[in-house]
């Protein structure tokens, strides 16, 4: 059986949906993401610098730790010289050093990192919902 409603009910539940959606975007885009704050960083796994190795960050926020491995690179002339570069730059930030060692003449290079985040407590995986990132002196020059 089909029923029909009065026109006022039609524009009272349009507009309860326009307020609940409104409500849910504004909810949502009010969370900020935290600043996670990575220091003090200690190998668990792996050779230091080599594919492969895993470093812990203890502390990223009240709840967390991140776990940092080194998935891969573009050659072998990539070398990670420091997991997190301390002496300049933002203290908080993941900050690791890399460097191309090869001939440099419009070489492409990277190197490729992988960041689990898990309860500081437990160790179990979690999931952070967004957080802040930003990319400093990516052509590898040493800041020329």
């Amino acid at each position: 059986m089909k029923t029909i409603l009065p026109s006022i009910f039609k524009n009272t539940i349009a507009v309860t949906l326009f307020f609940v959606t409104a409500l849910l975007t504004t909810s949502v885009s009010a969370q900020t993401n935290p600043e996670l704050v990575f220091q003090n960083p200690s190998r668990i796994s792996g050779s230091n610098g080599a594919d492969g190795a895993v470093y812990r960050f203890s502390a990223i926020n009240s709840t967390h730790n991140a776990l940092v491995k080194i998935v891969g690179r573009s050659s072998a002339s990539v070398r990670m010289n420091d997991i997190d570069l301390s002496s300049s730059g933002y203290n908080n930030a993941f900050q690791p050093r890399v460097e191309y060692t090869g001939n440099s003449g419009g070489a492409s290079w990277w190197m490729e990192f992988e960041i689990s985040f898990v309860n500081n407590t437990t160790q179990a995986l979690q999931v952070i919902p967004g957080f802040k990132a930003t990319i400093i002196d990516n052509d590898g020059d040493n800041g020329h």
